[in-house]
């Protein structure tokens, strides 16, 4: 029967009592039905609701959220159990409790752990249940996991690359927005060391310098960690590495300039060329930074540009034509 309903009847029962015994037996119930909602039960409800948000880096590793686990009410000594896993994610400690009976108490060991290298949403649903009761609650705890988004990666750069230079290494990816990034690469093989480079990402495409390499012979660029402006951490696997090989320039030859650079009004000019050339290396002669000539292929002796009347600066640049490098 309904509690209002009994009311009623207790009330209609008064009205129709014809004896002072039978008003005192109304009465007497009237007096257990508020006794039994004196003690009504209390249930077990979480301090921070049905519904909460947990906000992280990637790949942080486990996260505690015994805090996000408080309960209160009903007879005390909760145990917690999970409803719902989530999807990309891991959660530990559970089942939790029994714990201790009180107001405000939290389980202890339970947490979360992202996905490695994973951004964007995530949730799961956590059940804690008295265990001197039978009352229980749920909590929705919405994660939000942010730092640089590597779904798409690449790494490009240079077959060869010059002694005392450092490596242009280029990264390609679609997924990693627009902003500021400190790279973690490390160097093996003929070169070996560590460095971090600070690159602003605009483009699908950023590419940075390693610091200056200076032992010839095969060198590997690999890639470790990007981390962005809030120093969320993304770690890359081996497989962002670029291979390239450290040469040596080409070898100084003197530039030859006929009669000191010096000729007479209305002459022909003044021959310029190399005093030994190498074979493999092309040859550009430059007046202040402008070209004078076409690259000349390298004979291994001398040869000339030809003959030149303009008044400047003349320097020759040599290029390995496999390489690339190029000695001034």
């Amino acid at each position: 029967m309904r509690i209002g309903k009994l009311y009623t009847s207790l009330f209609t029962a008064l009205k129709t009592a014809k004896s002072a015994a039978f008003v005192r037996t109304v009465l007497m119930a009237g007096v257990l039905l508020c006794g039994v909602r004196a003690s009504a039960q209390t249930y077990v409800s979480y301090d921070n609701g049905s519904s909460q948000t947990l906000s992280q880096c990637e790949n942080l590793g486990a996260t505690s959220i015994n805090s996000k686990l408080t309960a209160s009410g009903g007879t005390g000594n909760y145990t917690w159990t999970v409803v719902t896993a989530p999807s990309h994610g891991s959660l530990g400690g559970f089942p939790a409790g029994p714990t201790a009976s009180g107001t405000s108490v939290s389980p202890t060991g339970t947490t979360y752990t992202s996905n490695s290298n994973y951004v964007g949403t995530d949730a799961f649903v956590i059940q804690v249940q008295e265990s001197g009761g039978s009352t229980t609650a749920l909590t929705t705890v919405n994660v939000t996991t942010t730092g640089p988004n590597l779904s798409s990666l690449s790494t490009s750069g240079p077959a060869y690359f010059c002694n005392g230079s450092g490596a242009p290494i280029t990264v390609t990816s679609a997924s990693l927005a627009a902003g500021t990034y400190t790279i973690g690469y490390t160097l093996s093989g003929a070169n070996t060391g560590t460095g971090t480079v600070t690159v602003n990402v605009t483009s699908s495409a950023t590419t940075f310098t390693t610091t200056p390499l200076t032992f010839n012979g095969s060198t590997t660029v690999t890639i470790n960690t990007i981390t962005d402006g809030g120093g969320c951490v993304a770690n890359l696997s081996s497989f962002n590495t670029v291979t390239s090989t450290v040469t040596t320039p080409p070898s100084a030859y003197g530039v030859t300039i006929a009669n000191s650079g010096h000729y007479c009004s209305g002459g022909t000019g003044v021959a310029i060329g190399m005093a030994f050339s190498d074979i493999g290396v092309n040859y550009q002669l430059f007046k202040s930074g402008t070209p004078e000539s076409s690259p000349v292929s390298g004979t291994a002796t001398s040869f000339s540009f030809g003959t030149y009347t303009p008044t400047g600066v003349y320097n020759v640049i040599g290029t390995n034509a496999t390489t690339g490098c190029t000695t001034a």
